[in-house]
């Protein structure tokens, strides 16, 4: 699943910014985030967003 998020890293950052902004909110309440900068955190919150698409697509 990380090569296709390796590949479309360049089109889908625009999604990781909204997914991040739109939980902003609860992400700063989160004692496991911490800073703007948590690339582990990023990249598994984009992973569950692609995951979440894939379901809703695929069923």
């Amino acid at each position: 699943m990380f090569w296709v998020y390796e590949g479309h890293v360049k089109r889908l950052w625009w999604i990781d910014n909204l997914f991040r902004r739109r939980n902003n909110r609860r992400l700063k309440s989160n004692s496991e985030f911490n800073g703007r900068e948590a690339p582990a955190f990023r990249l598994k919150s984009l992973f569950l967003w692609l995951r979440k698409m894939a379901k809703h697509f695929l069923s």
